[in-house]
């Protein structure tokens, strides 16, 4: 249901051609991001799989964008951080995220002694008073 889209080996060929540049007659991905030699490179989705809406539309290579290894851990950051976001929002907009209303037990039931304690009523007046220090002795 929610499985992530992969490139297919074609379109991951189409871009890494799309950022090589030939240097020593050789071609050498750079990173689309930061532009630097990427020797280690990833291809990401420029909008995160987690954020598209229609998941049955085969992916391109408008989609994926190579990036060097450190540009690719900063990214999957942010996009894990707004896609948590999103479905924060989600779930605020449908009502998902606060309880229906405050949930209350009956209480565990009185043992038999703390209900004869509280049949006893207490004639506070026949209580003597604790006896005061008197000040200045």
């Amino acid at each position: 249901m929610n499985k992530r889209r992969e490139f297919t080996k074609a379109v991951k060929v189409e871009i890494i051609k799309r950022a090589s540049r030939m240097t020593f007659n050789y071609p050498r991905p750079y990173c689309e991001q930061c532009e630097s030699s990427a020797d280690k490179f990833e291809i990401d989705h420029i909008t995160p799989d987690g954020l598209s809406v229609d998941k049955s539309a085969p992916l391109t290579a408008k989609d994926g964008m190579l990036l060097c290894i450190p540009c690719h851990k900063e990214k999957t950051a942010s996009d894990v951080a707004s896609i948590a976001k999103a479905k924060r929002i989600e779930a605020k907009h449908i009502g998902a995220d606060r309880p229906a209303g405050k949930l209350q037990s009956r209480g565990f039931p009185k043992s038999e002694r703390a209900s004869k304690i509280a049949r006893v009523k207490i004639d506070k007046h026949a209580i003597p008073a604790l006896p005061r220090k008197e000040l200045g002795k």
